[in-house]
């Protein structure tokens, strides 16, 4: 006997005259991610009355801005690219990673802080 799922279909294999639940019936939970799963990656679609920066030539992906693009086409088409793409694909793609280790950076350093600053709060009140 196959377990059900739901509370519904609970009640309705425990009468005898309601149809047990089926695993092929579609809730409006089952398709709205079979709806989602269908589709090919974020939605990215453009607001109307707005003009994207670029458009990805192997894909029509719009962009907010030259940058993003080249980035895109370093990551999802890398076999398609030029050596002139490739190189602005690494040299944007360096210049991503140095600005992320510095955010790091900051955090770390900022969390530091934070902490130092506590400590020595706590130390001063209970002293």
């Amino acid at each position: 006997m196959a377990t059900p799922t739901n509370d519904a279909a609970a009640s309705a294999s425990h009468d005898g005259d309601a149809a047990p639940a089926t695993a092929d019936a579609a809730t409006p939970a089952t398709a709205d991610a079979a709806t989602a799963a269908s589709t090919p990656g974020p939605n990215v679609a453009v607001p109307e009355g707005e003009q994207p920066a670029a458009r990805c030539r192997h894909c029509e992906r719009p962009f907010k801005n030259e940058r993003l693009y080249a980035l895109h086409l370093g990551e999802v088409h890398p076999d398609a690219c030029s050596d002139a793409e490739r190189e602005r694909y690494e040299a944007i793609y360096d210049e991503e990673n140095h600005d992320l280790f510095t955010f790091h950076v900051k955090v770390v350093v900022t969390l530091l802080v934070t902490y130092f600053v506590f400590t020595y709060l706590y130390g001063f009140v209970w002293a």
